[in-house]
This record gives structure tokens, C-alpha cells and sequence, in this order.
């Protein structure tokens, strides 16, 4: 079944006109592509690598690079990265994205991840906004990290509904960056 799903992933990759990626620089690089097939959007977690010793851009850039040439995957039509705010992932002239470009022969598209976008935004916009994200936040928290029989059950109420969200994410605060 693992190979089946490998294999239906790697083919709808080679044949979209386009595909967007988040990278994060963490010990295991972890590649979640967006693709679109027979009119259907996909998000896949394409791998885990495991990255050892310091973390850089080139270390980063060559173990993406290496997974997707042994999958047969054209890097040419990402058009969008999304990553986290580390200097390896968007350092000037050493970062993965930098890299990327570079290697890909074009300009992509390049955001820190979406949730802090927001969450910077609420916290300029208004107060009343910010205090409304604060609750949301500790409520969020409380059930994704303090109890879990509540986080099975909130799953389980997802799922029945048929959300398009089967979980929440943890949530930790923000800091603009200089």
C-alpha cells in the first residue's frame, strides 16, 4: 500500500504544470508539496530526510535536490516555497531558497509560513482582534497539548463531520523578526 501511495504521489508530480513546497530546517528536513491531478489539489508529505551536524543552506538544498532527481520529479515547475524564517531556509545569498533559485534557473515565490503571517498581522490590527486570537490560542493549546482524551474526541467530531481539518495544530506565539 506505502509504494502504491509512493507511486500515485511521484506520478502526479511529474505530470503537474506546477507545484509548490513547504521546507522547515529542523534535524529531519520535512517536504510537503501541493499539486493539483484530474482536478484535485493534494498536499503530501513527499519525505523526511534526516539532516545531521549544522544545518545549512547547501546541506539543505543539496538533500532536497537529491531526493527529487531520485524520484524522477521535475524541481523546474515549483513556482512557491514556503518556510520557516531560519537564515538557512531564506539567507541572502546562502539560504535554501536563494539556493533553489539558482539551481532551478528562476524566481520563486518565497513566504514564512502563513500562520505566523497572520498571527503578526492581529497583533498590529486591533486589540480586540489580538484578544480574540489570544483565546482562541489558549484554547487550542489546552486541547492539543494538556488532555488527550478531549484531542481523541475533538478528532473523532472532525472526522464525523467530515471537516476538511482533522486535527489542530499546536500553536506557539510570535515575534517579528529583525
Amino acid at each position: 500500500m506505502a509504494e502504491n501511495v509512493t507511486v500515485k504521489q511521484t506520478t502526479g508530480l511529474q505530470q503537474a504544470v506546477v507545484f509548490s513546497v513547504d521546507v522547515n530546517d529542523v534535524v529531519c528536513l520535512a517536504v510537503v508539496a501541493r499539486y493539483c491531478d484530474n482536478n484535485l489539489i493534494y498536499e503530501e508529505l513527499c519525505c523526511l530526510i534526516p539532516l545531521d551536524g549544522t544545518v545549512k543552506g547547501v546541506k539543505i538544498i543539496t538533500a532536497f535536490v537529491s531526493y527529487f532527481e531520485n524520484q524522477n520529479i521535475n524541481i523546474n515547475k515549483i513556482f512557491f516555497v514556503a518556510t520557516d524564517a531560519a537564515p538557512a531556509m531564506v539567507g541572502k545569498n546562502k539560504g535554501f531558497v536563494k539556493l533553489l533559485q539558482d539551481h532551478i534557473g528562476h524566481q520563486v515565490l518565497s513566504f514564512h509560513c502563513i500562520i505566523y503571517q497572520e498571527s503578526l498581522c492581529v497583533k498590529i490590527l486591533s486589540l480586540c482582534l489580538n484578544s480574540v486570537m489570544e483565546t482562541v490560542i489558549k484554547i487550542v493549546n489546552f486541547i492539543v497539548s494538556r488532555s488527550s482524551l478531549i484531542h481523541r474526541q475533538l478528532n473523532s467530531l472532525l472526522q464525523e463531520m467530515e471537516s476538511a481539518y482533522v486535527d489542530l495544530p499546536l500553536y506557539s506565539n510570535v515575534r517579528w523578526i529583525s
